[in-house]
């Protein structure tokens, strides 16, 4: 019956879907010149009174970006709530999300007169969803791509996956997200961290894409040698500069590092390239032991996410062999 319903379904009227499109941007902008005047008056009343507010007063700003169909904003402020309270540091960490916000605000705001994929990277921000039908029709990218990393979150019965593939020859990264609901398992089960299938994917509309779909693969393989990995972690800063001068709303990236050592100094985890340049983890990043017990002081290829500060190891590779971690956010 699913199939007999989307073969009947008609092509959207363009006339009827244009102004229903209009009709929401007028909402939205509605919704955020409110959010924008919420955040105004809290940078001019000052921050640190926001540790004695109630928990409605972010909650009814986050309900009414949600009417205003933009419930991408929604989340966004609902982490933010989370931040007072938070630790020592918490004041620089509210500042910096807040900013990212209002980057969103002015970005939608002067949305007409930016390029076509800028604008969709803003709505994404915001909560626009693209139709998975209408993506798929489009050309891909056709390589072989070896899934590189997972990692899973969970929150209020909603199941969130993160798989990423690398291809091989186009030395391309690619995100799969996948939620699932209660005891309802995950598509695609097959995909498991060190296999590889020859496929074709395509992208969602962005300036740096990176989310995507798969419109076709082939037969798993097992038999996997990375490629395309970085040498040296000045390479994870100047590919981390490109994204955000693409895309100024990337928060993480994905990186494949090659022939590094894991040490653990100064209650941290830290990883150390052939010229001894480093980089962290968080000092909570819950599989620090696990990694140092599986490359045992000596070089190992690292996969994981790259938020322009600490490093988030989703997978260890030693001897070819794959080690998928938890992801390491608490």
């Amino acid at each position: 019956k699913q199939v007999e319903r989307k073969e009947s379904r008609k092509e959207a009227d363009p006339e009827k879907k244009a102004k229903t499109e209009s009709k929401r941007m007028d909402t939205v902008e509605a919704g955020i010149l409110e959010l924008e005047l919420w955040m105004k008056d809290i940078v001019r009343q000052g921050i640190n009174q926001l540790q004695e507010e109630s928990y409605s007063f972010f909650k009814n700003i986050s309900a009414k970006m949600v009417d205003a169909k933009a419930p991408a904003l929604a989340k966004k402020i609902d982490e933010l709530s989370a931040i007072p309270n938070s630790g020592k540091d918490w004041a620089e960490r509210f500042l910096e999300k807040l900013s990212s916000i209002y980057l969103i605000i002015q970005g939608f705001k002067n949305i007409a007169n930016l390029t076509e994929l800028l604008q969709c990277d803003i709505k994404t921000q915001i909560g626009w969803n693209y139709s998975q039908e209408e993506l798929l029709k489009s050309n891909g990218v056709i390589d072989e791509w070896v899934i590189a990393g997972q990692s899973f979150e969970e929150d209020n019965h909603l199941k969130t996956r993160k798989t990423y593939l690398l291809g091989q020859e186009t030395g391309k990264y690619v995100l799969l997200l996948d939620y699932s609901f209660g005891p309802k398992p995950f598509d695609n089960l097959e995909l498991i961290t060190g296999r590889a299938f020859n496929g074709e994917i395509v992208f969602y509309p962005s300036a740096y894409p990176i989310r995507g779909l798969i419109k076709s693969k082939e037969k798993m393989k097992k038999e996997i040698i990375f490629k395309n990995a970085f040498t040296s972690i000045e390479k994870i800063y100047s590919t981390y500069s490109e994204a955000l001068s693409f895309n100024p709303f990337t928060e993480t990236i994905p990186i494949l590092l090659k022939n590094i050592i894991p040490v653990y100094h100064d209650e941290k985890l830290k990883i150390i390239d052939s010229e001894d340049y480093f980089i962290t983890t968080d000092n909570k990043y819950s599989d620090t032991w696990l990694i140092l017990a599986i490359t045992g002081g000596k070089k190992a290829d690292i996969f994981g996410e790259w938020d322009g500060k600490l490093f988030y190891p989703l997978t260890v590779i030693v001897n070819n062999k794959f080690y998928s971690l938890n992801g390491g956010r608490f």
